[in-house]
């Protein structure tokens, strides 16, 4: 069920979330729910799927970068720092098969 919260945003009420580090474990992800996923046969497509799929991928980027600061200052090797915090969110979704069932014969 989809939801709205203050905190959150909007989201899907049940969904897991995992914390990845390397493209293989999104790929490693993205297997593990399509093999979980129903599935049919139809008329028209051996393997229709039964199910909806919804794959969220957030990407956080944090950065510190740091800047000398000028030869007017009495300390030498003081740093300024700077820090930029980059958000990026794709959402990835995969609706059942809506065949028309007196042509694909769907059923379930």
């Amino acid at each position: 069920m989809i939801r709205e919260d203050k905190r959150k945003g909007v989201f899907v009420e049940g969904l897991s979330e995992w914390v990845v580090r390397s493209p293989d474990e999104v790929y490693g992800l993205i297997k593990k729910g399509s093999s979980i996923r129903a599935t049919g046969a139809t008329r028209l497509n051996e393997i229709s799927s039964r199910s909806h799929a919804l794959f969220i991928i957030i990407v956080e980027q944090n950065e510190l970068q740091s800047h000398p600061v000028s030869h007017s200052s009495s300390k030498l090797n003081e740093q300024n720092y700077t820090q930029s915090f980059k958000v990026g969110k794709l959402n990835l979704v995969d609706l059942a098969g809506s065949e028309r069932v007196s042509i694909s014969g769907a059923t379930g």
